[in-house]
């Protein structure tokens, strides 16, 4: 037990008259040793009997005990003994911080987790480190962490939660397939490698005109990476394909370009901010068109019947439509022009 020293400060009164000095005291605790026998205190002799004095706890247990103080007078006349309860508290001494482990979800226990260098022993530390993370999966784990002392005693294990994230992908695209009509399966469409594999996303290649089935009006597209794990499968709506001639026999495709200024499309203003799309047509023959509106997802929002011929313009209320960007479609049941527009 550490020795503690207390100071009080006490006002002891003799039962004679004021003008009396203390010229000497004497305290004890717990036990009185007889009038004179205890722990004697010098004083200084002072007319107001009011001193301050300290109290040796040597040897004197921890809990609560009875402090005994009492004076004596001038004329050798002692007081009566005042009492006051104290309280002697434990020395606080802790062993010093030496080692420190942490462990991930799982104890392999006391002394088997991966340790920590302790820079300066003490009994309180505070010292930040680096706990390795490999081979953990992305999610939340709890991460514990426990220190050993001097006495080689170890504390519990305080616990915190923490989250993995992934790490960004690093792997790069080297190849596309792309098709027009129904899926053959990841890694069966038509194929095109890149020679320098991109880890951006960028790439171009292109499809050649004789390629694109007969009526067809969309592109499906997805993109592999070094990973061999493929994209999402994407898709854009386009016009401009060869057109399918009927006749009595079976159906024969003609890739014929001429057939581009023939029939073509346009839309103003573009964007557009109100709820009316000028539409611009031109058409060389007399042709029923079927024209719809797709939103981006796929979805057929609007539906219209036309009579071409010539070149003419023609209003659509699109005031139904949301902000977003919307495929414009129209088809003269040979062939399929399409536009793109944006509404405000």
């Amino acid at each position: 037990m550490k020795t503690s020293i207390i100071t009080l400060l006490l006002v002891c009164t003799t039962l004679f008259s004021l003008a009396q000095t203390i010229k000497q005291a004497e305290y004890f605790i717990d036990k009185d040793k007889g009038i004179g026998k205890n722990k004697k205190l010098s004083v200084t002799l002072a007319a107001n009997n009011s001193f301050t004095f300290h109290v040796d706890l040597t040897n004197v247990k921890p809990g609560f005990h009875r402090l005994y103080i009492r004076t004596k007078n001038s004329k050798n006349i002692w007081s009566l003994t005042a009492r006051k309860t104290i309280e002697v508290l434990a020395t606080s001494t802790y062993a010093n911080l030496t080692k420190s482990e942490y462990f991930f979800d799982t104890d392999p226990g006391i002394g088997k987790a991966t340790g920590l260098i302790v820079g300066t022993t003490d009994t309180a530390i505070t010292q930040s480190f680096i706990a390795n993370t490999s081979g953990l999966s992305p999610g939340y784990h709890i991460l514990y962490i426990r220190t050993k002392d001097s006495d080689r005693r170890w504390s519990l294990s305080s616990r915190r939660s923490i989250e993995i994230i992934k790490s960004l992908d690093t792997a790069k695209i080297t190849n596309a397939e792309y098709f027009f009509s129904s899926d053959p399966g990841f890694g069966k469409a038509i194929t095109n490698n890149f020679a320098n594999a991109s880890s951006n996303g960028t790439f171009s290649f292109t499809i050649p005109y004789n390629k694109i089935p007969a009526g067809a009006d969309t592109l499906f597209i997805r993109v592999g990476n070094t990973d061999l794990r493929w994209s999402l499968t994407k898709l854009a709506k386009f016009s401009g394909a060869p057109a399918l001639i009927a006749s009595n026999s079976l159906p024969t495709m003609s890739a014929s370009k001429a057939s581009l200024s023939q029939f073509n499309i346009a839309v103003s203003p573009n964007p557009v901010s109100g709820n009316v799309l000028t539409l611009n047509i031109q058409h060389t023959k007399q042709a029923s068109l079927q024209l719809a509106v797709y939103s981006m997802d796929g979805k057929r929002i609007l539906t219209q019947q036309l009579e071409a011929s010539g070149s003419f313009s023609k209003q659509i209320d699109i005031g139904t439509l949301s902000t977003g960007t919307y495929l414009l479609h129209v088809n003269d049941g040979r062939e399929v022009r399409s536009a793109l527009f944006l509404k405000e």
